[in-house]
């Protein structure tokens, strides 16, 4: 027989006495009449995660506490992970949209720009801006750029004209690392929220990933996208793939959360940038998603897709009155991207890069089916493929309960996708 003790609770990575900040995770509110010296920097209520300032010493008292199941040193002070000096809509077939269709340009919907306070008084941003409530008191350029991308005017220059040049924009402060409530998000109504910043390489799924796969969960038509980092170049020291040279080195374990979209970057032919992060995430699904162009980084590319991202959601809204689902924005982007770089899928571009004008056209078309299974069930669809058709693509996309923090797998239920042949009988 082993005995069991409190280790189990903890994720601390070479933690000093000199640590001040804590992840905590709390079966229930955390109560802090026991912890004198507790203060509550921010929480996320719907996971009963919370980012807490103590003693190293109160947190082995929190160890000790049944209503505690996890306590970690996960980095929460962001850093931004790329500048614009690049701007292209031409790779990802963005300009295609604006010539065909210039009305769709965003401006039924809303943008949340999670990082500091982008400038307002932009020429290519003026007019747009909405009152969150939960702005950065810093206004930075890295802000001002990534808006630009998603949703600039292009008032100033040519580069100053981005994918959803009338879309609303908010903007969310990006310390600590944690979704926004649920409240926020309804009352803004917001269906994008753009994350282009990292931490440092996390191979693990942590507190900071399960309340995003929780916010996703909470919030069915609300896109997290992440930029995938760029430490391309650090070889992990941590997690299943450590020392694996060129690989596993996303930066922060919120971007091994299931229900967001982590996107890469790759340049004007489709090649994977060196110093870009790559997969796999730290339980071997593909990560990066997709890629998007950018020569400077990661934080463009995602910027990039959000705009797209918007445009979409923009198209769905028109044809059926409501808000489209983050789970098939996110199957529309994955379908419809070219396979670039290594042929097929791979954890350098991921399931390929995005062309906006494909998954436009696919939504048009009406190119998708949506529905719900149940535990153990089979459901069985029948599709008619032209006798001319020369390829046939699927995508299968879910929104997954969130794991618990240290799970082996981050995977909850497991959907497989089989395509029969009708005449042949074959898979």
């Amino acid at each position: 027989l082993l005995s069991i003790n409190n280790d189990w609770k903890l994720n601390l990575n070479d933690i000093s006495k000199t640590t001040k900040q804590f992840i905590v995770k709390s079966r229930s509110p955390l109560n802090l009449i026991d912890y004198s010296d507790i203060t509550i920097i921010d929480k996320y209520p719907s996971t009963s995660v919370y980012i807490i300032e103590c003693s190293y010493e109160t947190i082995q008292l929190l160890s000790r506490d049944d209503e505690i199941i996890y306590i970690s040193d996960e980095i929460i002070k962001p850093n931004v992970e790329s500048r614009v000096i690049d701007m292209n809509i031409n790779p990802n077939r963005i300009n295609k949209i604006h010539h065909f269709f210039p009305n769709l340009d965003g401006s039924s919907e809303i943008v949340s720009i999670q990082e500091n306070r982008f400038n307002e008084q932009d020429i290519d941003l003026l007019g747009r801006s909405i009152e969150s409530g939960l702005e950065s008191a810093v206004i930075d350029n890295h802000a001002s750029e990534m808006t630009t991308i998603i949703a600039g005017a292009g008032n100033s220059f040519v580069t100053g004209k981005g994918v959803a040049r009338n879309v609303g924009i908010t903007s969310s402060n990006f310390f600590p690392v944690l979704p926004d409530d649920d409240d926020d998000y309804n009352r803004l109504s917001i269906q994008t929220q753009n994350h282009s910043y990292g931490t440092v390489i996390e191979s693990f799924y942590g507190a900071q990933a399960e309340a995003f796969d929780q916010s996703a969960v909470n919030n069915l038509n609300l896109l997290h996208v992440f930029s995938i980092g760029n430490s391309g170049l650090i070889i992990p020291s941590e997690g299943t793939y450590a020392q694996l040279d060129g690989y596993a080195n996303i930066t922060g374990n919120y971007k091994m959360s299931k229900n967001t979209l982590s996107v890469g970057s790759v340049d004007t032919v489709g090649q994977g940038l060196t110093f870009v992060s790559r997969g796999p995430a730290y339980d071997g699904r593909v990560k990066p998603e997709v890629v998007a162009y950018s020569s400077v980084g990661s934080s463009n590319s995602a910027a990039l897709v959000s705009g797209i991202s918007i445009l979409l959601q923009q198209q769905y809204r028109e044809m059926y009155g409501v808000n489209m689902p983050s789970a098939l924005t996110k199957a529309f982007l994955i379908n419809s991207a070219d396979d670039v770089g290594q042929e097929g899928l791979d954890f350098v571009t991921g399931y390929g890069s995005v062309n906006a004008f494909r998954s436009l056209q696919s939504l048009q078309n009406n190119q998708f089916i949506s529905g719900s299974i149940s535990q153990g069930a089979l459901d069985q669809i029948v599709l008619n493929i032209p006798p001319n058709a020369r390829n046939l693509k699927l995508t299968l996309v879910w929104t997954d309960l969130p794991a618990n923090p240290l799970d082996v797998s981050a995977l909850t239920n497991d959907l497989d996708l089989k395509l029969i042949d009708g005449d042949l009988n074959a898979t």
